[in-house]
Formats: structure tokens, sequence, C-alpha cells
């Protein structure tokens, strides 16, 4: 199953007023949750790693694959949280990615 998630519907709405939920919140929990390039502002660190954390439950085995650019600070703060403030072992591995820029060609 996959869903484009708003972080937010994870998050007391009290704390943050301002943005808006969509109340499309999972009733269950994901054996894996996959996450590419989602850290970008210190203010959705907390949401983020809200949602994260419901969505894997307490099962020890259930994963997060995160993937982002590993010199964004954001990136190390959101790892941090989910490590001291949601107890998850986390485990951080460099990977070589190439990039390839592609374009259209005329037929």
């Amino acid at each position: 199953n996959i869903s484009s998630l708003n972080w937010y519907d994870f998050f007391p709405k009290d704390l943050h007023p301002h943005k808006k939920c969509t109340n499309s919140k999972p009733t269950h929990n994901y054996d894996t949750v996959i996450a590419s390039d989602c850290a970008y502002l210190r203010e959705h660190i907390k949401p983020l790693a809200e949602t994260i954390s419901q969505l894997l439950g307490c099962a020890k085995e259930n994963q997060l694959h995160l993937f982002g650019p590993y010199n964004r600070a954001v990136l190390h703060e959101l790892i941090t949280e989910l490590r001291r403030e949601r107890g998850m072992l986390v485990t951080v591995q460099e990977i070589k990615l190439e990039r390839y820029r592609l374009k259209s060609g005329s037929h």
C-alpha cells in the first residue's frame, strides 16, 4: 500500500493550529515506511518524527528507509529526534549515488 501523507495529521493540532489537517490519518501500522527528501524545515521535524513513529508502531522489526542529502542539517536533526525523543535505533549508512540528467530527444 502506497500513500501520500500530511504529517500534521499525526501531530496534535493545538501545537500547530496554523497547519491544516486533512484527517486522512491511516488507522493501521506499516512494517516499512520509505521517505525521500522530506526534511527541509526545522518546524517540520517533530511532526515528521511523530508521523514516522505512529506509522511504524512498536514492532521492533518495522523499519524506516529515509533518503536525503547527507549535508542537509535538518536531516541530522530529524535523525537526532528519532533517536533521542522517539527511542528508535537509527543506523546511518552512506550510499554512493550517481545522478543522471536526461532530456527527451526530438523524434
